[in-house]
């Protein structure tokens, strides 16, 4: 009778239960809030992405509606480019293309070759996004997604 243990007349027993208790339910939401942060991560990453994947959509619409103005402009002997604009494109152009791709963004045609009559690089900027295109000259396309974040404003 002297081997057995009771475990009504240890006081230490009852504390150790509590503290389990408390440990578990520390854990459940220490767990709980590490899962939702990484839910929120991953939403904002597939919203980043997703709305990416659009303003190169717009883009691309962007470059079609350039060449399709530039055809239009041939017979006259004109093309879409003026170096000496800050768009680099002549005026009525942007006009033109934004209704031709039903975008809102701002456009800028930083280089064109005249003798092929091609666009060689572009910009294209709409609320967070930068897409650049450029074409090199072996012919091979490019297209570059820039997020942009605003750290510094004054």
């Amino acid at each position: 009778m002297a081997d057995e243990i009771s475990y009504s007349n240890n006081s230490a027993y009852i504390p150790i239960h509590k503290h389990r208790k408390r440990m578990i339910t520390l854990t459940v939401i220490i767990c709980a809030i590490i899962l939702v942060a990484c839910c929120f991560v991953a939403f904002l990453i597939f919203k980043i992405n997703g709305n990416g994947r659009f303003a190169l959509r717009e883009a691309k619409n962007i470059r079609l509606a350039l060449v399709a103005t530039d055809i239009e402009l041939y017979p006259s002997g004109n093309t879409i480019y003026a170096p000496e604009r800050a768009s680099g494109l002549t005026p009525g152009v942007i006009d033109s293309v934004k209704r031709l791709a039903d975008v809102n963004g701002e456009l800028m045609l930083v280089s064109y070759d005249k003798v092929n009559r091609e666009i060689r690089r572009m910009t294209y900027k709409t609320d967070r996004y930068l897409v650049t295109y450029v074409a090199s000259d072996d012919g091979k396309e490019s297209w570059e997604v820039d997020y942009l974040w605003k750290i510094l404003d004054y």
